[in-house]
Parts: C-alpha cells; sequence; structure tokens
C-alpha cells in the first residue's frame, strides 16, 4: 500500500486551519513580548541596583533618572527626597538645577544659527559683533565653545564662586573688558564669558534682546514642558533644593545666582523626564540635521593641532566599541548619548559632589551589554572636603 495514501499520512500533511495557525501565531509573538519583557525588568534591576548602591555610597539626597532607547523612554525612576527639611519625596515632576549641561543647548541653538545660513562658526566674532574690542573681536565661535578664546572669566569678578554667583552682572561685565587677554588657540581654559558671547551673537542674529533666552525652539521641537530658567532667589514650583557638604562634614544648603547674563552658561531647571524628551529629539534627528549634529560634537582644535576637552558646549569621549557625547552640570548632574546604540542617560541629582558622570556609563551598559559596564573610574568624592 502507497503510505502516502494512508490516513496518518494525510492526517500529517493537512495544513493548519487559519484558526490553529492565528493561535500559533499568538502564542509565538506572546512569548515574545514575555521574554522582551523580563529581558527589560532584568535591565531594569541591574540599574536600579546600580543607582542605590551609588546614592547611598555618595550620601546623594534626591535623584531622578531617564534612559531612552530606540526612540522610547525604557527606564524612569525617582529616589530619594527633594528637601531635606520637610522632607519632601523626589517625584517625576521634581525639578533640578543642571548647570553647565545648560551649554549642551546653547550648542544646539548655535547649530540652529548655523542651519539657518546666519552663523559661521569659523569667523571671528567681530563679524557678529562688532563694538568689541579688537583682541576679543578676533576669536571665532568655534574657539569659545572650546574654551580657548584667551578671554578673561568673567566668573572670577568679586570672587563670584564663593558668592554663589555674580551679584552685579553690568560691573562684572566692565570689569571682564578691562583684563588682559591671551592669544585665542594656543590653551584650554574654562571661562564663563566664552558663552556669553556666544549668547549676545545668538540673540542679535534673532533680533531680541541681549539677555533673551536661547531654548525656545528647543522645547517647542521636543515637547518639554518642564524646563525653564532660574536660581535660588526664585520661587519655582517643585524645585528640589540644591545641597553640598561642606568642610564640617556636615551638608548645607548651596546658594545659586545665574541671572539672565548666564543663560548661555548656567541656569536652566528641569526634570528627567524632560532632558529624555530632548535627548530623543536629539537622536531621532528633530533638532538638527545628521551632518550639524557632528559638527556640534566634534572637539574644537587648538592652534598646535590638538584638540581641547571640549565640543559645542557638549563633551565627548571615543571608546574601542563606541562614541558617547553629553555634558556635566555643577558636579551633580550628567547626561550621555551614545548615538550607536540610539541610548541615552540622564541622571539628575541635588548635591554638589554626586559626581553622577562616573557611573553613568555603568547605568547605560545595563541595557546595553555590548558596552560592558565600560564606566569611567569610580572616584567617590569625600564629602568632608567638600
Amino acid at each position: 500500500m502507497d503510505p502516502r495514501k494512508s490516513s496518518c499520512f494525510r492526517c500529517i500533511r493537512r495544513p493548519l486551519s487559519a484558526r490553529t495557525h492565528m493561535l500559533a501565531v499568538l502564542l509565538a509573538a506572546s512569548c515574545s513580548l514575555f521574554a522582551d519583557k523580563a529581558i527589560a525588568e532584568t535591565q531594569g534591576q541591574r540599574a536600579d541596583s546600580i543607582l542605590r548602591r551609588e546614592m547611598k555610597e555618595r550620601n546623594i539626597p534626591g535623584m531622578q533618572v531617564v534612559v531612552v532607547l530606540k526612540g522610547k523612554v525604557i527606564f524612569s525612576r525617582s529616589y530619594g527626597v527633594a528637601n531635606l527639611q520637610t522632607p519632601v519625596p523626589v517625584t517625576s515632576k521634581t525639578l533640578f538645577s543642571i548647570n553647565s549641561i545648560t551649554k549642551a543647548f546653547t550648542g544646539v541653538a548655535a547649530i540652529e544659527e548655523v542651519e539657518k545660513g546666519r552663523l559661521n562658526l569659523s569667523l571671528p566674532i567681530s563679524t557678529y559683533l562688532p563694538d568689541l574690542p579688537a583682541d576679543w573681536g578676533r576669536v571665532t565661535t568655534f574657539q569659545l565653545f572650546g574654551q580657548i578664546s584667551g578671554l578673561p572669566d568673567i566668573w572670577a569678578y568679586n570672587d563670584s564662586e564663593s558668592r554663589g554667583g555674580i551679584e552685579d552682572e553690568k560691573a562684572a561685565w566692565a570689569w571682564s573688558l578691562s583684563q588682559p587677554v591671551s592669544i585665542p588657540g594656543e590653551k584650554e581654559k574654562y571661562c564663563q564669558t566664552n558663552l556669553r558671547l556666544v549668547q549676545l551673537i545668538i540673540n542679535k542674529l534673532e533680533g531680541r534682546h541681549a539677555d533673551a533666552s536661547l531654548i525656545d525652539e528647543q522645547l517647542k521641537k521636543a515637547h518639554m514642558v518642564a524646563t525653564s530658567y532660574g536660581d535660588s532667589r526664585d520661587v519655582i514650583k517643585n524645585k528640589s533644593q540644591p545641597y553640598q557638604f561642606g568642610k564640617d562634614g556636615v551638608i548645607h544648603h548651596r546658594f545659586e545666582r545665574f541671572g539672565p547674563m548666564m543663560y548661555a552658561n548656567s541656569g536652566l531647571n528641569t526634570t528627567a523626564n524632560d532632558m529624555g524628551l530632548w535627548m530623543l529629539s536629539i537622536l531621532g534627528g528633530k533638532q538638527m540635521l545628521e551632518g550639524s549634529r557632528e559638527i556640534m560634537w566634534k572637539l574644537v582644535p587648538l592652534n598646535d593641532g590638538s584638540s581641547s576637552s571640549f565640543a559645542l558646549g557638549w563633551d565627548r569621549e571615543d571608546r574601542p566599541r563606541y562614541r558617547s557625547v553629553g555634558g556635566v552640570g555643577g558636579m551633580r548632574s550628567a547626561f550621555s548619548l551614545y548615538p550607536k546604540y540610539g541610548l541615552g542617560v540622564v541622571i539628575l541629582t541635588n548635591l554638589l559632589g554626586a559626581n553622577p558622570e562616573e557611573f553613568v556609563d555603568a547605568v547605560a551598559s545595563s541595557f546595553v551589554l555590548e558596552m560592558q559596564s565600560t564606566s569611567r573610574p569610580k572616584k567617590i568624592v569625600s564629602m568632608q572636603s567638600k
């Protein structure tokens, strides 16, 4: 008997019914979904464990963290307290000062002007600000961002750091203009005057007041609703209290003054969720073209051909397997983007000296195993020395 004519063979050869086929597809999809969920939970648990450990070891009162990957938020957590007096828990709506991370927003604002054809980063800034002294005007916008302008630091006026910021902005500016300058491009020196000049250039090109905000267009593109300027003098709803440890080892309030003159350098308050939206807009090409993004992330060259530590308001690190770009604010907030993976991590804290840039890579590697936790060398800050 031909085995192909047997009832058993016909049963084996009979195609699955549409219903059975659909059930099989749904079962496979469900298994995949559960597997993905289990992986995500494991990754999230790994990141959460790192964050809780670092928070405990660094004595961080409060913290927010968001991770974005391939176009969406995959991790969002709030830890600790926004202030120690009440204490009020940190929530997703709590605002944190991001200090010099503001400079990365200024870099995006500059690239917007480049794409509009208004700004050439390589021309002397006297092209846009002709009333500057000649030895100031020879500096390029690239050199301002690269912190290699050779200009005097406005922050040095009247010991501004110990006073929590510049008290008299007009006097500080007049003092800066009277100080000696160095040859631009010769040496890297961190200087708050640099991005003040960028602020003046951009606002002049846009026909705005010299002290106007630079970030409004970015906020709209990223649909950010919680981000704005402000400092310790302002009453800001949901704002966390900044802290630092004194030499006596006791935690103290941190008073900060960031007037409109400093808006290109510091002064932004935001949430990790808003920062997540901004990171997604950068990675997703909503803020600028990919070629423009590469210009923004290029380290600025010195006269001898070496590179400064800064791109256009951004930090950059090139690793064997990947590149990271981002920023650090006030030794208490940090973010990093990993373009190769479509990954971004932001960590906001309310403690100066928390230095989250030292563990941001470890958090990132929880979600991309290829990174293998190539975090920056761990350095626990001595709170007694702050």
